[in-house]
């Protein structure tokens, strides 16, 4: 009886535990679900960054490639050696 008497303590005390419990998992799936999505985002960000460096990387080293060809064609004069 006494236990019935008490319960509108109890009650009182529990449901204010029992709704932030509730808030505190709510927050935790949400937090979890948009750093989920913000982490696919940084690394398809991550992927296109590191395809336009390998594209540029791709370009320097052709240009120094030709320069360097260039350069060897005006300095050399041997026949031979250029025909090879």
């Amino acid at each position: 009886m006494r236990l019935l008497s008490n319960a509108k303590v109890i009650l009182k005390v529990a449901l204010p535990l029992v709704i932030l419990s509730i808030l505190t998992a709510g927050l935790g799936l949400y937090s979890r679900a948009t750093l989920g999505d913000l982490a696919a985002q940084t690394q398809q960000i991550v992927d296109v960054q590191a395809t336009r460096l390998e594209s540029v990387l791709n370009v320097r080293i052709n240009v120094n490639e030709a320069s360097i060809q260039a350069r060897n064609i005006l300095i050399e004069t041997r026949e031979t050696e250029m025909a090879q």
